[in-house]
């Protein structure tokens, strides 16, 4: 890659195409790449508090504290390993920055219901779609369903390059939040 001769941009211009999402940005991480799209959303937000499921990656709730914002875990469903619903409903409030919604092991979660709660409070969806690169729901890649979603080609994933990560969005001040 580096000697290809190749025009800067080309893998950027790739991912677009493929997820047809507006923006991408690359990171060092996974991890990386969360805490910079929560860093973004705090700038566009004075709301401290994310809500992730109780079972995820450690990664997650350790990318919520060094960008200095609130960990909320809400139980998970035993059966899909989704949110508990009922519960998500009474924890997302008016001092909710976002949700992290996360397809564990490349299973959808009900993004869809999810994001009705978020758009009823004004709260950001982040889709962790990690462990879910090229995977679809409803006809979409999952990574494109929320406000801004990320991924990891760290070893094990779906897709690995050893380390590394992958935003997208289609929303320009989410975008334009990040680049800052």
């Amino acid at each position: 890659g580096l000697f290809g001769g190749g025009y800067p941009g080309k893998f950027e211009n790739g991912i677009r195409g493929y997820f047809g999402s507006e923006f991408v940005f690359l990171a060092s991480s996974g991890k990386a790449s969360l805490v910079l799209i929560l860093k973004g959303l705090s700038s566009l937000r004075a709301r401290k508090k994310v809500l992730i499921p109780a079972y995820t990656c450690y990664s997650v709730p350790s990318a919520i504290v060094r960008s200095g914002l609130e960990i909320t875990l809400c139980d998970v469903d035993p059966d899909t390993l989704d949110f508990d619903y009922p519960q998500l409903e009474r924890l997302a409030d008016e001092k909710t920055l976002c949700i992290v919604s996360t397809h564990l092991f490349g299973i959808p979660s009900d993004v869809d219901r999810t994001r009705r709660i978020c758009e009823e409070k004004g709260i950001f969806l982040v889709e962790d779609a990690a462990q879910a690169m090229g995977v679809e729901h409803a006809g979409r890649k999952l990574g494109t369903l929320g406000d801004v979603g990320f991924f990891s080609l760290g070893r094990g994933k779906n897709i690995s390059g050893g380390s590394g990560g992958i935003i997208l969005t289609s929303s320009a001040d989410i975008a334009e939040s990040i680049r800052k």
